[in-house]
C-alpha cells in the first residue's frame, strides 16, 4: 500500500515538472494550450494547475480571446516570486548571479578575491557580500530557493570535498558545511564543465542527443562533461567525463593529458625563455607575432586536445561533439583549430550523422547552466 502512495506521487510530481517547464518557457498558456503540449487529460491538467496556484507558483491572469465559447483564463508563471542563487568558483574572482524562476540573471557580481586572507575567509566575506548587495539592489533574499554552486574538481558528498581540483585550497575546505553554516537553503554542489554543458544542451536544443561530448577551454584550463539525452552523465562517482587521465602521446613519449597540459609548467617555460612574466593576452600575443616558444605551447595544447577528445570519441560513439572556446581571442582560436584536427582525424571513418560544431563561451555561460539546473531540478520536487 505504502508503495503504491509513493509511486502515486512520483507521477504527480513528474507531471507537475512537465507543466512547469512548459511554463518556464513560455511564461504564460491557456489551460489548452497546456493539455496539448502535455498530452495530459483535462482532469489531470485541472489538477496540476490547482496544485500550483495554491502552492503561489503561478496566476490567472486576464481571459486570452475566444474561439467560440467562453473565454480561456490565461495562466501566468509567478517568475518573480522564486530565485536561485548560483556561484562559479572556478575563478578567484568568484562570479555570483541570481537567478528569476525563468533562469534569467537578474543581478550578477564578481567578487574581489583578497590574497591576504585565507580561501575560507573569502568564502565568509563572499555570503556577507551577497546579502549587502542583495539588499541595496531590494532582492529579496528570503525569495531564494535554493543555491548553485560551480566548483573546478568534482565534489564528494561522503565527505564534502572536492577533489582533483585547479585550486588546493578549495580542496581543503568543506564548501557544503562552509555555507550552509551562513544559508539555510537547499545547495547543489556541480563540477564547472558540466553546468557549461548543461546550458549547451538547454539553450541550443541537444535535449534528443543520445550523447554528447562537451570541451571546455577556459583561462583557467580545459574541462569536459558527457551528457545523454538532455543530462549529465557524471558515472558511478561523479568524475565521468574528466578528460585529464587520458594517455596521450607527443613527441614519442606517453604521458597523460592532465600531465602534458600544465599551465604554470608553460607559463613559466615561456617566461624564463623570454626573461619576463607571461599572462594569457602577452601570450597570445607572442603567438600571434609567430614567436617559436609561444607557437611550441600552443601547438602541443591543440595536439593533447584532439588527440585526447579522439579518443573519447572511439570510446562512446557520441551523435555530438561541441567544443567550446573563452570569450577571449585565445580559446575561441584554439576552439577552432581543434575543430579541424578532429574532422581530419575522422575522416578516414566516414562517420555518419555525426555532429561537430563550435560554441561561443561566455562569462555568464556556467552561471545560466547552474541556474538551469537549479530550476530544474527544484521543479522535481515542489
Amino acid at each position: 500500500m505504502k508503495k503504491e502512495a509513493l509511486t502515486t506521487m512520483g507521477l504527480r510530481r513528474r507531471n507537475r515538472n512537465k507543466v512547469m517547464s512548459i511554463l518556464i518557457k513560455r511564461v504564460t498558456a491557456t489551460k489548452n494550450e497546456l493539455q496539448k503540449e502535455t498530452q495530459f487529460s483535462y482532469s489531470t491538467i485541472g489538477n496540476i494547475l490547482k496544485d500550483l496556484l495554491i502552492g503561489g507558483y503561478i496566476s490567472k491572469t486576464k481571459k486570452a480571446p475566444s474561439t467560440g465559447g467562453r473565454k480561456p483564463k490565461i495562466i501566468s508563471l509567478n517568475y518573480n516570486k522564486f530565485l536561485f542563487l548560483s556561484i562559479d568558483l572556478s575563478i578567484h574572482n568568484f562570479h555570483w548571479a541570481i537567478h528569476d524562476l525563468r533562469g534569467t540573471i537578474i543581478f550578477n557580481h564578481f567578487y574581489s578575491y583578497d590574497y591576504e586572507s585565507s580561501f575560507k575567509n573569502n568564502i565568509m566575506e563572499l555570503i556577507k557580500e551577497i546579502g549587502v548587495l542583495c539588499r541595496k539592489n531590494k532582492i529579496d533574499t528570503g525569495k531564494i530557493c535554493s543555491l548553485g554552486i560551480a566548483t573546478p574538481g568534482y565534489y564528494r558528498e561522503e565527505n564534502g570535498h572536492i577533489f582533483r581540483s585547479s585550486y588546493d585550497e578549495l580542496e581543503s575546505v568543506n564548501i557544503k558545511e562552509a555555507f550552509s553554516k551562513k544559508l539555510d537553503i537547499p545547495i547543489l554542489i556541480v563540477n564547472d564543465a558540466n553546468v557549461a554543458a548543461y546550458n549547451e544542451i538547454y539553450s541550443f536544443n541537444y535535449l534528443d542527443s543520445l550523447c554528447m561530448i562537451y570541451l571546455l577551454i577556459t583561462k583557467e584550463g580545459v574541462g569536459s562533461a558527457i551528457t545523454i539525452r538532455g543530462e549529465i552523465f557524471s558515472g558511478a562517482r561523479g568524475y565521468a567525463g574528466e578528460t585529464h587521465i587520458i594517455p596521450i602521446e607527443y613527441k614519442g613519449k606517453i604521458t597523460t593529458l592532465g600531465e602534458l597540459l600544465l599551465p604554470e609548467t608553460d607559463i613559466k617555460y615561456l617566461s624564463s625563455r623570454l626573461g619576463m612574466e607571461i599572462d594569457d593576452k602577452t601570450f597570445f600575443r607572442l603567438f600571434e607575432e609567430k614567436n617559436p616558444y609561444a607557437m611550441e605551447i600552443y601547438e602541443k595544447t591543440v595536439h593533447a586536445l584532439s588527440s585526447g577528445l579522439f579518443q573519447i570519441f572511439n570510446l562512446l560513439n557520441p551523435s555530438d561533439i561541441i567544443i567550446s572556446g573563452f570569450y577571449n581571442p585565445y580559446g575561441d582560436r584554439m576552439a577552432a583549430d581543434i575543430l579541424k584536427r578532429i574532422k581530419a582525424k575522422l575522416n578516414p571513418y566516414q562517420v555518419e550523422g555525426l555532429k561537430i560544431s563550435l560554441s561561443h563561451f561566455s562569462e555568464e555561460t556556467i552561471l545560466m547552466g547552474l541556474g538551469k539546473k537549479l530550476i530544474n531540478q527544484w521543479c522535481s520536487i515542489i
